[in-house]
């Protein structure tokens, strides 16, 4: 279990240090870059930059490249290519939240990675091809879709979604951000036909959403005056936010 840690903390950091280079040549300060990448690869989605409009395609891409790896995981990444990892005991975390039974019935770590990692990038594909249907530029749609889909919040524009005021795309996202958010082993439980419905972790997550959603309008409607229909669309796109 010590060299679990050691090795996600070393792998963290490194990848860290190395992913804030092209901030750090886009005229910021390495302290400012490593803040930008850590946010970026955690998903957390906090920013230094103050006027985002501003920043060229390539800082916007990285942006979102950073979070659509920090959404997929670098331990799971790790223990794709590098197989010999799993003598570590990595891949545990990979099943921690599984029953014994469910474990039984799932293929060996390194098949479960490759499945989760196409369950992954074809949901980011999916949301992508989405946001462009719904009228979405597709250098945005792109940069958006891993920002959706790992949850992370990145955006191209200073008020995010806000900036098309198109209930379509904020539908899109909501939905891709729940899918993001649930657990990819469930999608492969789904895929061989396992028992999803008894799912705990999603049961609680859904109806926690659902719960505070319902509040959070009506806390809206009856103190902010937005009516019911935009009330609605604030608080759940919030709430899942």
């Amino acid at each position: 279990m010590p060299a679990i840690f050691a090795i996600t903390s070393c792998t963290w950091i490194a990848l860290s240090l190395f992913a804030a280079i092209p901030f750090y040549f886009d005229n910021l300060s390495y302290v400012d870059a490593l803040f930008e990448t850590i946010s970026g690869i955690t998903t957390t989605g906090a920013t230094i930059f103050n006027d985002i409009e501003k920043q060229s395609p390539g800082i916007l891409l990285w942006r979102a490249m950073l979070h659509g790896m920090g959404g997929f995981g670098v331990i799971t990444l790790g223990i794709a290519v590098f197989p010999m990892l799993k003598i570590l005991g990595l891949n545990n975390l990979l099943y921690s939240e599984y029953s014994d039974a469910t474990k039984r019935k799932l293929p060996n770590t390194r098949s479960v990675v490759i499945h989760v990692t196409a369950i992954y990038y074809s949901l980011i594909l999916l949301c992508v091809f989405s946001y462009y249907l719904a009228g979405m530029p597709l250098f945005d749609a792109i940069c958006h879709g891993m920002s959706a889909v790992s949850t992370g919040g990145f955006a191209n524009y200073n008020d995010s979604i806000g900036h098309y005021n198109n209930p379509m795309l904020e539908v899109i996202t909501i939905i891709f951000m729940i899918l993001g958010s649930l657990p990819f082993l469930s999608y492969l439980k789904i895929i061989r036909r396992l028992d999803i419905c008894h799912d705990e972790q999603v049961s609680y997550f859904v109806r926690v959403a659902i719960v505070s959603s319902l509040f959070a309008c009506f806390w809206l409607y009856q103190n902010v005056d937005l009516g019911v229909s935009l009330s609605f669309r604030c608080s759940i796109f919030t709430i899942t936010s």
